[in-house]
């Protein structure tokens, strides 16, 4: 998923810090014990083998599709790394380096916490060590959506490292974790006004209003966003399928200024460029439901942390489902399909 709505770059965020806590973990831990008799263990070695080549594949372009290959060879190494090194880790700077690795794998994040609390166990406080292994084991709880373990972990760092470079990424975190609370409280209530500014594939009077007795699927999204377009097919496809039944897909997107057409990305764009571009992208993928441009405000009201999010309205407006990320299609379908054939929401005769 992107975090752009909060101006940051966590896919980045989280390389660097992988190389960063690597470094601050392996050489405070020589500077705080005898940096002439440490020794690497084979697993720290492979990890430093990994960081190397990580490093020397980083892209200098900004090519959409080379980026994201490099994404995708970071997180397959981090993974690899955790399934070979699983319950192998017996040294510190082990158990903080097989953490971070699980955290790229969403089965592993339980593993990842036990691993980080056996480096606490053993490293001196303060030290960058111990502090590394602590801002890792308050991000895992986030990542376990254990909002209040987190919060009390994130304080206790505060204390401890008041003055720590993690403290802006958790704070975001934080920030991120708030506005999935409060998403998740909106269900059940009536959606928030939807105020767009512009219309693309529908007529103007097209409003969330004008859909009350219909199923809505609203997905913010954007057309810079990978996550989103891998989503859009399967949205046209659940349109396609459920349309007779009572489904309105409806999407809402923002002007950034930037955007994502024919394998590149356009970037200094005018609100008129990239509208023109989020119409060639409507038409050019035959998308069979309507996009709106909206305000930030819009996202605000929605609680939007990062796109792709969807949420499910049902007849009367009211939100019945919500999820942040590229939702799984059975996820989705499952919802839709609640929502269409609930009892208070009578079905459209087929």
């Amino acid at each position: 998923m992107s975090y752009r709505n909060l101006n940051i770059r966590l896919p980045l965020a989280s390389a660097c810090t992988l190389a960063l806590l690597f470094i601050l973990s392996q050489i405070s831990w020589a500077q705080d014990s005898q940096p002439s008799t440490q020794k690497f263990s084979g697993m720290v070695a492979e990890w430093i083998r990994i960081q190397k080549e990580i490093k020397k594949a980083r892209p200098t372009t900004q090519d959409h599709r080379t980026i994201s290959r490099w994404y995708s060879l970071r997180r397959d190494r981090a993974k690899s790394f955790a399934l070979k090194y699983e319950g192998k880790a017996r040294k510190p700077e082990e158990h903080l380096l097989l953490g971070q690795a699980q955290m790229f794998i969403p089965t592993k994040l339980d593993l990842a916490t036990k691993n980080f609390q056996a480096a606490l166990s053993q490293l001196p406080s303060p030290s960058k060590a111990n502090e590394a292994a602590q801002y890792s084991l308050v991000r895992c709880h986030y990542r376990l959506k254990q909002y209040e373990k987190a919060r009390d972990l994130l304080l206790q760092f505060k204390n401890t490292y008041p003055s720590s470079r993690f403290l802006k990424v958790l704070d975001r975190e934080k920030k991120i974790s708030d506005l999935e609370q409060n998403r998740n409280q909106m269900i059940g209530q009536v959606a928030p006004p939807l105020l767009p500014i512009n219309h693309v594939g529908t007529s103007s009077s097209t409003t969330l209003e004008s859909m009350r007795n219909k199923v809505v699927l609203l997905e913010f999204w954007a057309t810079w966003c990978s996550p989103c377009r891998k989503m859009i097919p399967y949205l046209s496809e659940l349109q396609k399928e459920f349309g007779p039944e009572g489904l309105q897909v409806f999407s809402a997107t923002r002007l950034y200024g930037y955007g994502f057409l024919d394998g590149q990305t356009k970037r200094n764009l005018s609100p008129d460029a990239e509208l023109e571009l989020i119409s060639a992208y409507h038409k050019k993928n035959a998308l069979n439901f309507p996009v709106v441009t909206v305000p930030k405000s819009t996202n605000a009201a929605y609680n939007i942390a990062g796109i792709p999010t969807a949420f499910v309205l049902d007849r009367q407006g009211k939100i019945v489902y919500t999820h942040m990320g590229a939702t799984k299609k059975e996820q989705l379908r499952e919802a839709v399909l609640k929502a269409l054939r609930t009892p208070e929401s009578p079905e459209t005769p087929k």
